[in-house]
């Protein structure tokens, strides 16, 4: 399984408990 795979799958289901990370790793992904 792609690594990118795996890391934005985590990001998903923690943006669900905490929104605020989601977003902080949207703008860092650019």
């Amino acid at each position: 399984m792609n690594k990118l795979m795996i890391v934005l799958t985590i990001s998903i289901r923690l943006s669900w408990k905490n929104p605020s990370l989601y977003h902080l790793i949207r703008q860092t992904d650019g």
